[in-house]
């Protein structure tokens, strides 16, 4: 190697402590990553992660609270279809198959209306990692759909191409089948055959694929707590252990104090409850009868007393939030939205409130165009059929969004009244943010203001025009004063 280059690496190595050699060999030895994440973390590391994730999942509630909390705040009982078309009598009936039929009966196994499903992917997303929607259709030929879990896509060889079928010749890693672009064309479904004769290789078309992506290149989805499975399972472990050792403290009723180290030899209850067996020196224990009274002679040292156990104590309380936050930090979920919150306040609460609002509309951003798919293929499948008319806008479709989260509902209320009143957002705006639509709406108070109307009730005033003046308004005899006299 040329000297000039020797002594630029030498500068280069001596200027970040990162690559300094001496500074590094101080440290544990890590191996060197630089390959593509499908590279670096192969099929079985990506299962192993899984397995793990479930397991914490099922048994760590902190762990469970922000997964499941996110989905909820995400879909809750909205997401109802709204038609976006100029074709107003076929959204009007587009709509109604959608919310009357296919909503209730989508999953092709009957586990659940939509807004479940949506549930459930959005769960398995953060928990397995990824999921998959099939576009698919029951035996009378209507659109239906059907969840692939995590691990039923994947590939059980190392082979790195498809080895038979339509997709046969084609790279494929951990189960994706790629193009000469890189672009995932196909998914292998794992049939329930070992031997691999019920797998199956299914068009990217007819297959959602959801994950969060957060590496270039990336094929397969990670779960949220990949980042802190390590800290997790050992959080499930010392809990563990913290648990029996409380349940061990609190089995001990009394500790007794004596000379001798033994229980009383000349009192009659001991010979009947211990019978005949020879008594040992050392630690002995007992079982104590209630109301059982002890007579200890002055100064003797004897006595009785409760066992104080002081586990587990701050420490431990401050290192098992510790390793919590730092599995929340990188979930995307506030630690305060579904552990504790006792320590905000103010400004505070805004700003995690803000946080989990950002969190959730990157969720229902992942999933609004997978729902305008499994919507329009939906429609697609009634037009086919002839459940409904042709229309050029059969696609045109978005969603109603469940109310934002907010920490104050009367204070926002009455600033989006006033900006309302200042036109500075519309209607349809606020209604959005309720999880209705601006035509429900309208219909809905068009329909109550009938019936009241029929009933000859008062269904409100219409402020639309100012009221006419009262005919002694410009008396001033008449007129209330602008001050009134002090008494």
């Amino acid at each position: 190697m040329d000297i000039k280059k020797k002594f630029a690496r030498a500068v280069a190595s001596w200027l970040f402590d990162a690559v300094n050699p001496t500074e590094r060999a101080q440290r544990p030895r890590e191996r060197t990553t630089s390959r593509g994440l499908h590279e670096e973390l192969n099929p079985t590391d990506r299962i192993r992660l899984m397995s793990d994730s479930r397991k914490i999942f099922s048994n760590l509630g902190p762990a469970k609270a922000a997964i499941v909390d996110k989905s909820v705040y995400s879909f809750g009982r909205a997401w109802a279809p709204q038609f976006n078309g100029a074709d107003v009598e076929f959204g009007k009936l587009a709509t109604q198959y959608l919310t009357d039929e296919f909503y209730g009966l989508c999953e092709i196994s009957n586990s659940g209306d939509f807004q479940t499903q949506l549930h459930l992917a959005s769960v398995s997303v953060d928990r397995d990692g990824d999921v998959g929607i099939l576009l698919t259709e029951d035996t009378s030929g209507n659109a239906r759909f059907q969840l692939i879990a995590s691990n039923q896509i994947g590939s059980r060889t190392d082979a790195l191409t498809v080895e038979a079928g339509p997709y046969r010749g084609l790279r494929q890693t951990d189960g994706v089948a790629l193009n000469a672009f890189s672009q995932p064309v196909a998914y292998c479904i794992l049939g329930a055959s070992e031997d691999g004769k019920e797998d199956r290789w299914v068009s990217a078309r007819d297959l959602v694929f959801l994950y969060e992506p957060e590496w270039v290149g990336q094929l397969r989805g990670l779960p949220c707590f990949s980042h802190a499975i390590l800290d997790l399972r050992d959080l499930r472990t010392v809990q563990g252990y913290e648990r029996l050792a409380s349940a061990v403290a609190s089995s001990i009723g009394l500790v007794e104090h004596n000379e001798t180290g033994m229980p009383d030899l000349s009192d009659p209850q001991t010979l009947l409850r211990r019978g005949n067996s020879a008594i040992q020196t050392g630690v002995t224990t007992e079982d104590i009868a209630g109301g059982t009274v002890k007579y200890f002679r002055a100064n003797s040292g004897s006595k009785l007393e409760f066992l104080k156990s002081e586990r587990p104590g701050e420490a431990w309380e401050s290192f098992m939030d510790r390793l919590i936050r730092n599995a929340y930090a990188g979930a995307n979920w506030p630690f305060e939205m579904s552990w504790d919150s006792s320590k905000l306040g103010g400004a505070n609460i805004r700003l995690i409130v803000s946080k989990a609002m950002r969190a959730v509309e990157d969720r229902q951003d992942l999933f609004r165009p997978a729902a305008r798919r499994l919507v329009g293929y939906a429609v697609a499948k009634a037009i086919k059929n002839g459940r409904l008319p042709e229309s050029a806008d059969w696609w045109r479709w978005s969603f109603a969004m469940p109310q934002k989260l907010t920490v104050d509902y009367g204070r926002d209320s009455k600033s989006q009244r006033e900006d309302y009143a200042a036109g500075i957002i519309n209607l349809g705006d606020i209604l959005a943010e309720r999880g209705v639509s601006l035509d429900n709406h309208i219909a809905a108070r068009q329909a109550e203001n009938a019936k009241l109307e029929a009933a000859g009730l008062d269904f409100g005033e219409d402020k639309s025009e100012p009221a006419e003046p009262a005919d002694d308004a410009g008396d001033p005899m008449k007129a209330e004063p602008a001050v009134k006299p002090k008494k």
